[in-house]
């Protein structure tokens, strides 16, 4: 019974996997990838952080990808601390008395960014819509979609019950 309320609560439902050709293939990033896709956990999203000609993908790789033009706010300042390494990530929204295994950890700006644009973009209705309603903290800033496209905003210096915390796993 607790599983069913997890699921209901997560705005992932029963959770999806974004296979390396999908992920690529959706944000028009050149896909190398042959690792096995990962089994879906509930109330999980997996996606492949494509690689593009760097060993790490920034905020500027995802805003120049034909998926990041059409869906993401431009220009929206440097890449500090917003890489991450290309490999498959599970994203995770726990709940407050949640526990969660070791290995978890905020999820890092450009995933959370990879995933809403993938969501977005994504044209297979079978699979997780994003709302946009909520607001994701990541890795000292937070993600959400504003009039259709992601933006990335610094975490207010007060609580909002709108903003959930999204957590990250690189899987390989």
């Amino acid at each position: 019974m607790n599983m069913n309320l997890s699921v209901l609560a997560s705005p992932f439902g029963a959770g999806a996997v974004y296979s390396a050709f999908e992920s690529a293939q959706i944000l028009g990033i050149p896909n190398k990838n042959r690792d096995p896709i990962p089994k879906l956990r509930p109330c999980e999203l997996v996606i492949y952080y494509p690689e593009e000609k760097t060993p790490t993908t920034s905020l500027t790789t995802l805003e120049k990808c034909p998926a990041g033009r059409r869906f993401m706010w431009q220009n929206q300042g440097t890449d500090d601390g917003t890489m991450a390494v290309p490999g498959y990530y599970r994203l995770l929204f726990p709940g407050a008395s949640e526990a969660i295994g070791p290995g978890w950890q905020p999820a890092p700006v450009c995933i959370a960014v990879a995933a809403r644009i993938i969501l977005l973009a994504d044209p297979s209705p079978a699979k997780i819509v994003d709302s946009g309603e909520d607001w994701w903290q990541c890795d000292g800033r937070i993600v959400g979609v504003d009039g259709g496209r992601v933006y990335v905003r610094e975490f207010p210096d007060e609580p909002k019950d709108f903003i959930r915390r999204l957590l990250s796993q690189r899987i390989y």
